[in-house]
């Protein structure tokens, strides 16, 4: 009874990842054409791991800043 409770339970909860938007998917294409190759980090404007976390830290800290 038990292992049937929670089978549902996490069928249900599941449920929505399950679903997938078309639309979404391709607007999400067009929104990332440009970016490829080796300048995709760049294009992305992604930092390195350490770099996030000392900024994270750093906000912490300080608060956060207007970057404007």
């Amino acid at each position: 009874m038990l292992t049937r409770l929670l089978t549902t339970i996490s069928l249900v909860l599941a449920g929505p990842a399950w679903s997938y938007d078309t639309a979404m998917a391709e607007s999400y294409a067009k929104l990332f054409a440009p970016v490829k190759g080796a300048g995709a980090g760049k294009a992305l404007h992604l930092i390195k791991p350490d770099a996030f976390l000392n900024q994270e830290i750093d906000w912490l800290y300080d608060g956060p800043q207007d970057t404007t």
